[in-house]
């Protein structure tokens, strides 16, 4: 038979932990309620926004990809103007950005295409106004040699980082590449006649020896912007865009 002399104590002990099951339930809806109790005499507008939690700050705002990017060709360009294309590395523009050196690779792949980037420019626009006649041409390249616009300050820019990178044969690859698809090509495509790519880098070579000698080397009278110094430009880009003669 069943021995029923233990129930008596097992009953009390269940009583008693039945009450301290209620006792723990009262003690933990007193707490909330005070937490969120509200007292009488606030205004009821702000009473729920009282008994609302307080909202946690607002995460930082990410910077858009085409920022990260310009940001990222802004320190290339300060780099390559200070440096040739070997000293550069993508661990020094990622620091001078303050972002991960794999977020560069990702944006702009190599150190090369990045260089290229930065050689090509970020202005896309003809060389000549489409309105502009072809006896004009060889006067108009005078003009804009000494010109302080902006454009003409990025050429300057990028040409000191084609002389400084000029002795890297991956620089003077992609230095080629985009000289010939960015410049001569359209230039030759608007001159037209014969020969035309050879006349635009006749004329481009024009160009890029007047500029490296008031630039690099400030040469005084060609630094100087005289009425002279522009005639003899223009009669430099005359001869260098004129077609050659026929032989009778």
């Amino acid at each position: 038979m069943a021995d029923y002399r233990a129930l008596p104590a097992f009953y009390a002990a269940l009583q008693r932990q039945q009450v301290m099951t209620r006792r723990l339930r009262l003690r933990s809806h007193r707490v909330n309620t005070c937490r969120h109790s509200v007292p009488s005499n606030v205004n009821p507008v702000l009473t729920k926004e009282l008994r609302m939690s307080p909202p946690s700050p607002p995460p930082p705002r990410p910077k858009s990809a085409e920022a990260t990017k310009q940001a990222m060709l802004a320190a290339a360009r300060r780099r390559f103007l200070e440096e040739s294309y070997e000293s550069v590395s993508l661990r020094e523009i990622a620091r001078d950005v303050g972002v991960d050196v794999a977020l560069v690779s990702r944006y702009c792949g190599s150190k090369e295409g990045l260089f290229r980037e930065v050689v090509r420019g970020t202005r896309k626009k003809d060389i000549f106004p489409p309105d502009l006649p072809a006896e004009e041409m060889a006067g108009y390249l005078a003009r804009l040699f000494f010109s302080e616009a902006d454009d003409a300050n990025e050429n300057v820019e990028r040409l000191l980082i084609i002389l400084r990178s000029a002795s890297s044969p991956a620089a003077s690859g992609v230095v080629s590449e985009a000289l010939r698809k960015d410049v001569l090509l359209p230039f030759a495509e608007r001159i037209g006649g014969t020969n035309p790519e050879q006349r635009a880098s006749t004329c481009m070579a024009v160009w890029m020896g007047m500029t490296i000698m008031r630039t690099v080397m400030a040469v005084k009278p060609v630094c100087d912007h005289s009425p002279q110094i522009e005639a003899k430009l223009q009669a430099l880009f005359e001869a260098a865009l004129s077609e050659p003669q026929r032989q009778g």
